[in-house]
């Protein structure tokens, strides 16, 4: 990159390259068209931040990375519940059932 071009322009020419990545890191191509978006938003309103003369592609791999990784640990948080069961128990009254919500969930859905 040179210092007198727009990194919003060169944003483009590492679309491809971040495609790659992103479906290395999930291994469905939904999934890694959905990461490059959030990755471009990410990178798009913080622009403010890059600072010129640096790295565009490291930048952004980074933010790609890190977004990769903020979405794996909230998923393993997630709890599956396709008939409503959990959700029917955790309407807030009472105190918390033993073992955690977790807990109480992992045995409904047993």
């Amino acid at each position: 990159m040179t210092d007198t071009s727009d990194p919003r322009e060169e944003l483009i020419e590492h679309l491809p390259a971040m495609r790659a990545f992103a479906l290395s890191l999930s291994g469905n191509h939904a999934t890694a068209d959905d990461l490059v978006q959030d990755t471009v938003v990410k990178a798009w309103s913080n622009f403010d931040k890059f600072q010129p003369g640096t790295n565009l592609r490291a930048w952004l791999f980074t933010i790609l990375r890190n977004t990769f990784y903020s979405q794996f640990r909230r998923r393993q948080h997630e709890v599956e519940d396709p008939m409503g069961r959990v959700a029917g128990h955790l309407s807030g009254k009472g105190s918390a059932p033993p073992g955690g919500v977790r807990g109480r969930a992992r045995s409904l859905l047993a």
